[in-house]
């Protein structure tokens, strides 16, 4: 199947050996730009065909394992995998980059920074810097246009501005 790890647009490459050195010959930067991102190039070559080998040998042990499991196996199978799916792009977004923070931590119910909000259903960690802030635009899923009237009022500014809108790209919908 398809497989497509995160990584660098080429541009920044160039953007990078640029940024600093305006006064070497263009030409030199330019080289080097392109010499940098096909070293990158090769290692996200790599590290996607090693992906897509892990992937592939998780798919095969987990359906050794689902044929002959009882439902609580597959119910911890699935609490454990459950993790991935925030790791997991759809291709619709491909273009679009973004920043996902995923916290690991050894223990969820005894780390006193998760916050729970059970009338949402959710848990969650505070970001250090508040993100407000660095919001440019809001897509909202069709899912949760019903929310849209929150977000405008949480963050009238950006709703002035015509920067929250609904989404035509494929969403799950929650």
């Amino acid at each position: 199947g398809y497989v497509s790890i995160a990584h660098r647009d080429k541009v920044t490459f160039y953007a990078e050996a640029w940024y600093g050195k305006k006064t070497a010959a263009h030409q030199d930067i330019c080289k080097e730009a392109e010499r940098r991102w096909k070293e990158y190039q090769t290692e996200i070559d790599r590290l996607t065909e090693k992906v897509k080998d892990d992937l592939s040998k998780l798919s095969e042990k987990i359906k050794a394992v689902a044929k002959d499991a009882e439902n609580d196996v597959l119910q911890t199978l699935v609490f454990i995998l459950q993790p991935l799916r925030y790791l997991v792009k759809h291709a619709a977004f491909q273009e679009e980059q973004e920043c996902r923070m995923v916290y690991i931590i050894g223990d969820l119910l005894k780390d006193e920074r998760i916050r729970t909000d059970w009338g949402a259903k959710q848990m969650y960690l505070e970001y250090a810097a508040p993100v407000r802030n660095s919001l440019d635009k809001i897509y909202l899923s069709p899912g949760a246009e019903p929310y849209a009237d929150f977000f405008k009022r949480e963050l009238p500014t950006l709703a002035k501005q015509g920067g929250i809108r609904r989404s035509k790209n494929p969403f799950r919908n929650k």
